[in-house]
């Protein structure tokens, strides 16, 4: 569980790198293997269509699931539509 913890940790450090901000930081302190992202119907949309990042209705994403290939492009996809 340790490992998967760093995983998630790993994408919320870069995520706020990647915005110049904190505002992932709360990804780091959910202790699930799913994180809610913030994202409204529109956005979830973008994400599928240009980023092919799937989340279900209510943003919510496994985190723990990614790949480094993958963790790249959510980041990419999450700092453009946010």
């Amino acid at each position: 569980m340790r490992a998967d913890h760093q995983h998630v940790c790993q994408l919320s450090r870069r995520l706020n790198e990647a915005s110049w901000n904190d505002a992932y930081s709360y990804i780091a302190r959910q202790r699930d293997m799913f994180s809610l992202l913030p994202f409204d119907t529109e956005q979830l949309d973008r994400l599928r269509t240009e980023y092919f990042v799937y989340m279900i209705p209510g943003g919510r994403v496994n985190v723990v699931g990614l790949s480094e290939k993958s963790m790249e492009n959510i980041i990419k996809g999450i700092h453009a539509v946010s």
